[in-house]
């Protein structure tokens, strides 16, 4: 993946900049979920809150946690998004993929791309 360039139009959208910073504590997992807490040992326990099916990690909160999956279907009633496939990917780069996959007039219209 061409990592580089991916970080540049991601530094590069037009949005606020405290949204490039949440995407980029999200891509490198630097959010203060319960997983991440748990490896630092502030947290006894790893599993999500909401639904207790999982690790409570970037990914889960924002796509696999049940609370994410109907966000999610309420949203494709707006919007054309990216295939389930590409958003339960699980992989570290998930997020710059998903952006990546965006088409410029779509991310224009949702004021994630220029």
């Amino acid at each position: 993946m061409e990592g580089r360039s991916i970080w540049q139009s991601v530094w590069k959208l037009q949005i606020p900049p405290k949204v490039c910073i949440f995407l980029w504590r999200v891509i490198n997992g630097g959010l203060a979920t319960k997983f991440n807490k748990w490896k630092r040992k502030l947290e006894v326990v790893n599993v999500c809150d909401i639904c207790g099916t999982g690790p409570e990690t970037e990914h889960h909160a924002l796509i696999v946690c049940n609370h994410a999956v109907v966000l999610c279907k309420t949203m494709r009633e707006v919007w054309q998004l990216p295939p389930e496939e590409k958003l339960r990917d699980g992989s570290t780069e998930w997020l710059l993929r998903l952006l990546n996959s965006i088409p410029v007039v779509q991310g224009s219209e949702l004021g994630l791309l220029p």
